[in-house]
């Protein structure tokens, strides 16, 4: 059986950024632990966050989850212990085009 491709969702919270720094860094919580009701799966999804790869620490963020409006790039991803929560720390990476939607999810 192939595996279904996994899309989650979550909160951002914006850090405050010093007054001479243009980057802006977010962080947020990937998963809780809790089953997620997520379409396209029968059954309630749990994720055993010890199987986790956490090796490949470069992951764009998605505005909506679509590939074709990336927002930032996710820097680390960890969990303590292997339990949850799973925090995901990036920056945000505006491309300054008419069609970024980075100012958005900054304001």
């Amino acid at each position: 059986m192939k595996p279904k491709p996994l899309i989650l969702t979550a909160a951002v919270s914006v850090a405050p950024t010093a007054s001479d720094s243009t980057v802006r860094r977010f962080e947020l919580v990937a998963y809780t632990g809790e089953a997620m009701d997520i379409n396209g799966f029968d059954l309630p999804v749990v994720i055993d966050i010890s199987t986790i790869n956490t090796t490949n620490q470069r992951i764009p963020a998605l505005f909506d989850h679509d590939p074709s409006r990336p927002v930032g790039q996710v820097q680390s991803v960890a969990a303590s212990n292997g339990l949850p929560p799973v925090i995901a720390r990036g920056v945000f990476t505006p491309s300054g085009k008419a069609d970024d939607c980075c100012p958005e999810v900054i304001a």
